[in-house]
């Protein structure tokens, strides 16, 4: 579909399982699976170290138990409104304090981005038979994906917090950007601190910024 010449889809990212028998612990004994730009840091645990080791991290199991499909559709917004942003990038004036927290923002989603899609060509390849997936598996361990990942991700949500905070006390009409970033926190996690959230929270919460007056 395409509005005001922009083009978007949706897509699925990843496999249709029980979602009750999921959080019982039916994952323990699937495959993973999904498009990996979008894992979590439990996914990548649990893909170098198996289920075992995902069963000692309560934060991590509860993030992977619960949250894939909110954490993938966060980043896709982020994803999109970073994209969208460029535009505002290559108009504003630099050294203006809210444009400075948009390109921070920038530079963090371009860092993340850029580590995900190396990633995910790594796990391609392996999949696909160029290579063997236990290596690469042996590999993501030597080098703590997991914490890499999460670390790109705290990186990134900080910049988030700080850019919604700006627009949130801006001068400009930009309430509306401070709700919807904070609606994509609530959504996209680091693996800490993992609170609940269902789709008719996130639901709910979009509607109040439409009520509020937020694009």
């Amino acid at each position: 579909s395409s509005t005001d010449g922009h083009r978007f889809g949706l897509v699925d990212f990843g496999l249709a399982v029980d979602a009750a028998a999921w959080r019982q612990g039916s994952w323990q004994k699937q495959t993973i699976g999904g498009d990996c730009r979008y894992w979590p840091c439990s996914a990548w645990l649990i893909f170098s170290h198996g289920a075992a080791e995902l069963m000692s991290r309560p934060s991590l199991k509860v993030e992977y138990e619960t949250r894939l499909d909110f954490h993938a559709l966060g980043l896709t917004g982020l994803h999109l409104f970073a994209d969208l942003c460029c535009g505002v990038l290559q108009a504003g004036v630099q050294d203006d304090p809210l444009m400075m927290k948009l390109l921070a923002f920038r530079a963090a989603w371009e860092h993340y981005w850029s580590h995900a899609l190396r990633l995910w060509h790594a796990v391609l390849r392996a999949f696909q038979g160029h290579g063997h997936v236990s290596d690469l598996q042996t590999e993501c361990v030597s080098a703590g994906i997991h914490e890499v990942v999460q670390q790109n991700l705290r990186h990134l949500l900080a910049t988030v917090q700080e850019l919604s905070d700006a627009c949130a006390h801006s001068s400009l009409n930009v309430g509306g950007v401070s709700h919807m970033l904070d609606v994509l926190l609530k959504m996209v996690s680091d693996g800490d601190a993992v609170g609940d959230i269902s789709w008719k929270q996130v639901q709910s919460l979009l509607w109040d910024g439409l009520k509020n007056g937020s694009p």
